[in-house]
């Protein structure tokens, strides 16, 4: 066999071998830097989620005056809390009680005129709790509620800033429940569907 043909016929397949390898290779580092930009982003995503500022609200009853005096009025409020690891900026609360109506169908969430409410806005820290009263019934109207004569629901819509990112990321919490009782002089919230969410689960705000 002639030595340069066979010289030529084994650089040809050392080129070939050489430009399978280096296009291997190639792939190889892309795929790697494809794992490695996906692990950034999901373990930003992670430390986003660890530390980023979460509001939820509590609903709650009181009875007033105090014992030892028999109390008269059942108050109606709520606690906000920052259950996060960051601060929550240009926080702002929005309530209000919405009168029932029986017999009909309707969402009582859009019954609030919520543009038109007077807000300020305030920060809540890490592991922060605010309770705020949204107001307040006779004691004497509870076997009304537990005949359902009478009833009243409640609305409160959260938004705040969540400062882990830069520009801040715009969050929300909504609660929306109906004051329930018994014959015994129990009280309770029933949660309404479509409005008990936060952020994107929420349908509306």
């Amino acid at each position: 066999m002639n030595p340069t043909a066979t010289f030529v016929a084994v650089s040809a397949i050392a080129t070939i071998f050489i430009a399978w390898f280096t296009y291997t290779l190639k792939r190889s580092t892309d795929n790697l830097w494809g794992v490695t930009d996906k692990t950034l982003r999901h373990a930003e995503r992670t430390t986003q989620s660890e530390l980023r500022a979460y509001v939820y609200i509590v609903m709650t009853t009181v009875g007033y005056p105090f014992p030892p005096q028999v109390p008269q009025f059942i108050g109606i409020g709520f606690k906000i809390t920052n259950s996060g690891q960051t601060w929550a900026r240009n926080l702002v609360v929005r309530k209000e009680r919405i009168d029932r109506e029986f017999g009909v169908e309707y969402d009582p969430w859009d019954r609030v005129n919520w543009d038109e409410m007077k807000t300020q806005s305030m920060v809540l820290g890490p592991g922060q709790t605010i309770g705020m009263q949204l107001t307040d019934h006779p004691i004497t109207v509870i076997p009304e509620v537990a005949n359902q004569t009478i009833g009243w629901d409640y609305a409160v819509w959260v938004t705040y800033e969540d400062t882990v990112t830069d520009p801040p990321i715009p969050r929300q919490t909504q609660s929306l429940v109906r004051l329930g009782a018994d014959h015994h002089g129990g009280t309770s919230f029933q949660m309404l569907p479509g409005h008990n969410c936060a952020d994107d689960d929420c349908q509306k705000g």
